[in-house]
């Protein structure tokens, strides 16, 4: 998150956010830029400059977020704004292939030796949700294993106990409650959506052994991002390579 450094006053923001309401969804464009996180009215940014940025008010902050970790170099750096500048002066977009494009996936093999081959998509949302149409074509399967609390975008079948809940709503760890994240998914959406308590290799095992002949993909997040960075125990992930190789199911590392 941002922290301030040094505080005015937030006229102008909650002018900028009373206006917002008229035309976005709650004001915004996502709901964690929303009321949800910045109580009591989103924070309005104007520029950014290496690690701080400005609000409409002139309030400066430490940007702890950085565009979810995208942005390591920090904002404005000069060499950044020269390049974008140079490739928007050749053109702003192709409908077309592009040497860039080539250049980056290549680069990107280097970077990930594992990588035979690269697909770019326009957000994360569209990765998962190729990765696991993938899967259930390479497999002929349907169903997928997801865990409570993982993140892996907007698509409909993804939106199950992605988020946070109160414990007494979780059921057990043999039998989690299926708790979808938004109204507007019809509840036949997760018939092939297994899920599981992450970090727990108990419970993956059995899991697995209850529907592993049925699983096209296991989708997890490597670290627990979506809910406060939580580590993988020691031979978690490993283990849970193992146990997709041998049912055959392939595992999505989002």
């Amino acid at each position: 998150m941002t922290q301030a450094i040094r505080t005015r006053n937030r006229n102008h923001s909650q002018e900028w956010f009373e206006r917002a309401q008229q035309s976005l969804v709650e004001g915004v464009n996502s709901p964690s830029r929303g009321a949800a996180v910045y109580s009591p009215a989103p924070i309005i940014l104007e520029r950014g400059h290496r690690s701080r940025v400005w609000d409409a008010d002139g309030n400066e902050y430490v940007d702890f977020m950085m565009s979810f970790g995208a942005l390591i170099q920090g904002h404005a750096h000069p060499t950044l704004i020269e390049t974008v500048g140079d490739a928007m002066a050749g053109g702003s977009h192709f409908a077309a292939a592009t040497s860039a494009e080539i250049e980056a996936a290549e680069r990107f093999r280097r970077m990930v030796p594992s990588a035979e081959v690269v697909r770019f998509t326009n957000t994360g949302s569209e990765a998962t949700m190729l990765a696991l149409r993938l899967a259930r074509a390479h497999t002929g399967r349907r169903k997928f294993l997801k865990f409570e609390g993982h993140y892996h975008g907007w698509y409909d079948p993804f939106l199950l106990n992605a988020h946070s809940h109160p414990p007494e709503q979780l059921g057990s760890v043999e039998n989690p409650a299926r708790i979808p994240d938004s109204a507007g998914i019809p509840p036949s959406t997760f018939v092939d959506v297994v899920l599981a308590p992450w970090n727990d290799v108990n419970s993956l095992e059995h899991v697995i052994r209850l529907h592993g002949k049925e699983l096209a993909a296991v989708i997890t997040e490597p670290i627990m991002a979506n809910m406060g960075c939580i580590l993988p125990g020691d031979g978690y992930l490993q283990r849970m390579r193992e146990l997709t190789h041998d049912c055959g199911a392939l595992l999505i590392l989002d």
